[in-house]
């Protein structure tokens, strides 16, 4: 009678039925074995030693190990405390889309885990927003963009351009990440690569100007970085938007983007400047307000788009440009207020600054602590360093407004 481990052993080439030389032979040896930390002596150390034995070759060059999905309370599941999670319930409510983010977004490779519902929910507003996108983008076509169109289109203005710089950033670093087995780090690159460039940035961009072609491209080749992630909605939107009956699991992954880095940076700029007066308007009482420049060719080239982005009433150029001055940026603006607007400003700036203040001293003194850095969990001791580090760049955010908001 062989045990469980000895059968499960023999894995690699009795499946590949290598020993017969069956079709499935040039599949061993293998490259990559993916298992759990719990199986390391039970199975791994035990196909390496049959693979040995039986064939003369290791199995598998690499083994990727996941850390355990424990409950929601950190306990191992099983069914004999009944803990356990059925996945098919998981998708019923979210999507299966959504349970495969939710799974390997913020999870070390290695170290067990707990499960969170909340990464399932952000796994599913991801896909939503990812279809959102696609609608978005099939409205503006007019039914006159042709395959060819789409294939030959190129970047024209700053936005399109900027957009394809993120996408290639975005395909080095997958690939990169990928080689190297970091899954959430994957992940999270085309989460945030869809979600902040592509939704909030280049598509609101995209409504002064839209091109369907490009717009199309862009789109292809956001699904196919995307599709190893989320491989039912990508391949879904992918055929429901065409007509030639091809499917995005045969499609090649992208290849590098050409782009004109100096358009794209200066989008980069307009982006800045606009994140910037975003800011400022958070704070301020809600209206149309107008942004004042003096000689700046960037915010001369991109008033329509800056006054779109950043919701304003006008943007002027102006001899004598007065108000608020926009802090922390290589452009130089103003936001027409008056001086007791500009003075209740000061003042909101400054109880914020001595509130961040008064939580660095507090997050100092704790990290400051021995025996909260010894005994604390590590993953809590992180969030306080990365607390401290947030508070640190707003604190001196904070301090170039007041400084330019003075002047």
């Amino acid at each position: 009678t062989f045990d469980t481990w000895f059968s499960s052993g023999q894995w690699p080439f009795i499946t590949t039925d290598y020993l017969s030389e069956g079709n499935l032979a040039r599949f061993y040896p293998n490259s990559v074995m993916e298992t759990g930390t719990d199986l390391l002596r039970s199975w791994v150390a035990r196909m390496i030693m049959l693979g040995l034995y039986a064939t003369d070759k290791v199995p598998f060059n690499d083994v990727f190990m996941h850390g355990l999905i424990l409950d929601e309370h950190g306990q191992k599941m099983s069914k004999s405390k009944g803990n356990v999670l059925n996945p098919m319930d998981v998708i019923n409510e979210f999507g299966s889309d959504a349970l495969r983010m939710g799974i390997v977004m913020n999870r070390s490779a290695g170290q067990a885990q707990a499960f969170s519902p909340a990464t399932v929910v952000a796994g599913r507003n991801f896909c939503n927003k990812l279809w959102n996108i696609a609608r978005f983008i099939e409205s503006q076509d007019n039914g006159e963009v042709s395959r060819k169109k789409v294939d030959n289109a190129v970047p024209h203005s700053p936005a399109e351009n900027w957009i394809f710089a993120q996408l290639d950033q975005a395909r080095q670093d997958i690939e990169s990440h990928i080689t190297n087995y970091r899954f959430a780090e994957a992940a999270d690159t085309i989460y945030h690569v869809i979600w902040d460039d592509l939704a909030d940035w280049f598509i609101e961009a995209s409504k002064q100007n839209a091109r369907p072609e490009f717009m199309h491209k862009v789109l292809n080749i956001a699904l196919r970085l995307t599709h190893a992630f989320a491989p039912f909605v990508t391949e879904t939107i992918w055929t429901a938007l065409r007509d030639d009956r091809t499917t995005l699991i045969s499609q090649a992954w992208p290849k590098q983007l050409s782009f004109d880095k100096a358009s794209a940076d200066e989008f980069n700029e307009v982006k800045n400047l606009v994140t910037e007066i975003r800011h400022i308007l958070s704070d301020l009482p809600a209206g149309k307000y107008d942004l004042l420049y003096q000689d700046d060719s960037v915010v001369d080239n991109n008033i329509a788009l800056i006054k779109s982005l950043a919701k304003l009433n006008s943007v002027n150029h102006s001899d004598a440009p007065k108000g608020l001055q926009i802090p922390s940026t290589s452009r130089v603006a103003w936001l027409d207020l008056s001086d007791d607007m500009i003075y209740e400003h000061q003042n909101r700036l400054e109880a914020k600054l001595l509130s961040v203040r008064q939580q660095i001293d507090n997050l100092k003194k704790r990290l400051l602590n021995e025996n909260y850095i010894t005994n604390a969990p590590a993953n809590l001791v992180q969030e306080t360093r990365d607390q401290l580090e947030n508070n640190l760049a707003l604190e001196k955010q904070l301090t170039i407004e007041l400084t330019k908001s003075d002047k």
